[in-house]
């Protein structure tokens, strides 16, 4: 589904991705892994087409290297931001409205908003209430439930339980699984390495802007090398 080759990627003349290469299959769960500072952030913004970048991306076997945001956005390429990016002052039923704006999304966005609802039943509770009011983890959800409005065909989540409660990475953790059993791609960018790992169907780790070791989910819990460097092994 998502091929990338030789990714280098820029903020003006500071190279932060170096010769990245990975890829996402049909119906997987991709876990990229790593400190702090790392590059996970610029790697889902390069292939959001938000920051410079040079080198090969092709999505479902179309180039979108040079394509603009919108428009990787419109094939179904949807990126949920580390900082969530919602809408403060409008509801959360507004919000998730939003997400509907792809073409591709519009015609069956009432059914999909009934399906985002049943996946995530505390959405349904505070459609009225005003997105900016919700807790931290509250927030994480409408951020998904709007992405998932837009019907992606992979879904890149940007560090999803950064800073939320034991008791909401769990369900986070939980609903992104349900989310891949319903038949979407996910690409998880996050620093829980224990927990993403165990869900990965497959895995990178990046440090300094490269790909360091790559494999299964549970093959790289075991690894030696990331046990020292990430879990205290």
């Amino acid at each position: 589904m998502l091929d990338v080759r030789g990714l280098n990627a820029y903020y003006g003349e500071i190279q932060v991705l170096h010769d990245v290469t990975l890829s996402v299959r049909s119906g997987e769960v991709v876990v990229v892994v790593g400190a702090n500072g790392a590059g996970k952030t610029s790697l889902i913004n390069a292939l959001s087409g938000t920051i410079d970048r040079e080198g090969e991306v092709l999505f479902e076997n179309k180039p979108i290297g040079e394509m603009a945001p919108h428009d990787i956005a419109g094939m179904g390429l949807i990126q949920v931001p580390e900082d969530r990016h919602l809408f403060p002052f409008l509801t959360v039923e507004e919000n998730l409205a939003l997400g509907a704006y792809p073409m591709r999304a519009r015609p069956v966005a009432d059914q999909t908003l009934k399906d985002v609802l049943v996946l995530m039943p505390r959405l349904e509770e505070r459609l009225q209430q005003i997105a900016g009011s919700l807790s931290g983890g509250e927030q994480q959800l409408c951020a998904i439930g709007r992405a998932l409005m837009s019907r992606p065909r992979l879904l890149m989540l940007d560090e999803p339980t950064l800073g939320l409660a034991p008791i909401m990475v769990s369900l986070v953790f939980d609903l992104i699984s349900q989310i891949r059993d319903a038949g979407t791609t996910v690409l998880l960018v996050e620093q829980n390495v224990n927990r993403s790992l165990a869900l990965a169907d497959r895995a990178y780790v990046l440090e300094g802007g490269s790909i360091v070791l790559q494999g299964g989910g549970k093959e790289l819990l075991a690894d030696e090398r990331l046990k020292a460097a990430y879990l205290g092994g």
